[in-house]
């Protein structure tokens, strides 16, 4: 299984900056919080210009399936996971502290950029909350806290970086887009009859189709703009190229992937890890040095 460390952003306003937000979590770190249904352990620390991260999260599962061959034949078993123990998934990052840019590790099954993301929202919401209390604590005229409470608004945001000129030059290369489908994390059902779906499902997919009087310019502009914001676990365009043949483009297939590790070697020297001792084992390291090569991209603000 591969293990790739994508290109991604983290942002927060200026009223609470996001190394503010991230020196927060270094000193108080995130231990068993319940989110998308299973615990996450969250540990940050800082160093060299930059913030490293450990993301945890265990799922509560006692027994697991392997599949082994027998004398020529098949054999499923199961087996139980030890005593004490919870089976767990991993995800290293990396954001460079004035720029919020840097790396994040992902695997198959493991907890998603936006997963971490929207938690990391609620808990920046939580934060930023507890700086305007102790404001409005200290104000005195109504005018004063009308004025404190809309100062603190800022939101946490994120996305992966894409190699936008691939992305671009496929639509461009379109002669008319079809559909553009994605799926998201987050759920706004409108539709009324859909409405108890949403406290069950953990995310939504949706499906915008095109017919051949629409404007390729303005659909092209207007997906351009979707991506920009990469809120999607999955997105996929549909379209047709000059000649007539379908074509479809994946937005995964044009996310900037730094470096690509097998999972068993990563999972071989993380035995007897120690989780607030992230910063010193030997994939942070790797993490490091592929970060260090790219500092210049890294350290230079996204322009819009």
């Amino acid at each position: 299984m591969k293990v790739k460390l994508h290109g991604v952003e983290f942002r927060t306003g200026s009223q609470v900056p996001l190394g503010v937000f991230l020196d927060h979590l270094v000193e108080n770190p995130i231990k068993g919080y319940e989110f998308g249904g299973f615990k996450r352990f969250v540990y940050v620390q800082s160093k060299d210009g930059y913030y490293s991260g450990l993301v945890i999260t265990t799922k509560d599962i006692r027994q697991f399936i392997e599949l082994m061959e027998k004398d020529g034949e098949i054999e499923i078993n199961s087996r139980d996971v030890s005593p004490n123990s919870e089976l767990a998934e991993f995800n290293f990052f990396i954001v460079n502290s004035k720029t919020g840019r840097g790396l994040y590790q992902h695997y198959y099954h493991s907890c998603a950029l936006n997963t971490l993301g929207f938690m990391f929202r609620k808990k920046f919401a939580e934060f930023s909350k507890s700086i305007c209390n102790k404001e409005l604590e200290a104000a005195k005229k109504e005018k004063d806290k009308k004025a404190i409470k809309e100062k603190y608004n800022d939101t946490f945001d994120w996305n992966y970086i894409c190699k936008k000129e691939n992305f671009e030059k496929l639509l461009i290369n379109m002669a008319r887009v079809k559909s553009f489908d994605f799926t998201v994390a987050t759920l706004n059902v409108d539709e009324p009859s859909l409405t108890p779906l949403s406290g069950m499902a953990s995310r939504v997919s949706q499906s915008y189709g095109f017919d051949k009087q629409s404007s390729l310019s303005s659909v092209v502009s207007a997906i351009k703009k979707a991506v920009a914001g990469k809120l999607f676990d999955k997105a996929k365009l549909v379209g047709e190229d000059q000649y007539g043949e379908q074509q479809v483009i994946y937005l995964e297939d044009n996310l900037e992937v730094f470096a690509e590790f097998e999972f068993d070697e990563i999972a071989e020297k993380m035995k007897s890890l120690h989780p607030q001792d992230f910063n010193d084992s030997w994939f942070m390291k790797k993490m490091q040095s592929t970060y260090k090569s790219k500092l210049p991209f890294f350290s230079t603000p996204i322009k819009d």
